[in-house]
């Protein structure tokens, strides 16, 4: 969360809810789409929420992945994304699938190679510079004996 928007939907339960609002209005826009709220398996506790949702306004699908910081570093976002890349395409029938990232965020970057996607650009999203993330469905679905699946 430190880098979405000013940070401060970390901290705002208001500003939270109206932005899972949002995010349950696009997904009833395109059925198959949206929010995943995720909690782990032992004990239960939430451990944030991903999305495959429209890209800014574009004709594009983007993942995305928002954790709690207890959950910080434990492989939640990887597993996440990887999971929703493979619905995306598997599911859904994409041909592409977008993920972008601050500049400065080394660890979002990181999950996105993981989940298959690879820098391709700078880009201009959500009112902010960020780096542009893709994968084609080309690419995912050529046999990789070291990609994660």
């Amino acid at each position: 969360m430190r880098y979405i928007g000013d940070g401060s939907l970390r901290d705002d339960p208001d500003q939270l809810r109206a932005t899972l609002e949002v995010l349950e209005s696009k997904a009833a826009e395109h059925p198959g789409f949206g929010l995943v709220v995720a909690h782990e398996r032992e004990s239960g506790a939430f451990v944030g929420w991903a999305a495959l949702k429209p890209l800014d306004g574009r004709e594009e699908f983007e993942v995305g992945y928002r954790l709690a910081r207890a959950s910080w570093g434990q492989g939640f976002a990887t597993e996440l994304a990887e999971v929703l890349v493979a619905h995306g395409f598997a599911t859904m029938g994409l041909e592409l699938i977008v993920g972008i990232t601050h500049p400065g965020n080394g660890a979002s970057q990181r999950v996105l190679e993981k989940a298959g996607l690879r820098r391709v650009q700078d880009d201009h999203c959500y009112g902010q510079p960020v780096w542009r993330y893709e994968l084609a469905r080309t690419d995912w679905e050529r046999p990789d004996p070291g990609a994660r699946r």
